[in-house]
């Protein structure tokens, strides 16, 4: 469910989810519902990940901690080699973190303002 409503706030962001644009910008208020901001997600997004895609430390679809190893260029610690199994019980958590810590993180950074 969480990929979902990812994908369609991403659609909605963009302005594709619906044919009337302001139906989009209404359904980006859902995010409102969860926890989360909806202007600061639609910056985050537009500014950040599609004018830096997949750049470490600029995209900031991709900010990752030392749990999970996505770059072959990150730190390798012997956990990682079980990623594929515990993934699926952290990835449920994403959430928590999305609204209580990374949303104010990046409401506090200069650059997703911008």
């Amino acid at each position: 469910m969480i990929v979902l409503f990812i994908n369609a706030f991403h659609d909605a962001a963009h302005g594709a989810l619906f044919k009337k644009q302001k139906y989009n910008e209404y359904f980006m208020y859902v995010l409102e519902l969860f926890g989360s901001n909806h202007w600061l997600w639609t910056r985050r997004h537009i500014n950040l990940h599609h004018a830096y895609p997949n750049v470490p430390d600029w995209d900031v679809d991709i900010k990752q901690s030392d749990i999970i190893r996505i770059f072959p260029n990150s730190p390798l610690f012997n956990y990682h080699k079980y990623q594929h199994i515990y993934m699926w019980f952290i990835y449920p958590l994403y959430s928590l973190n999305w609204m209580y810590i990374r949303d104010f993180k990046d409401f506090l950074e200069q650059k997703i303002t911008m």
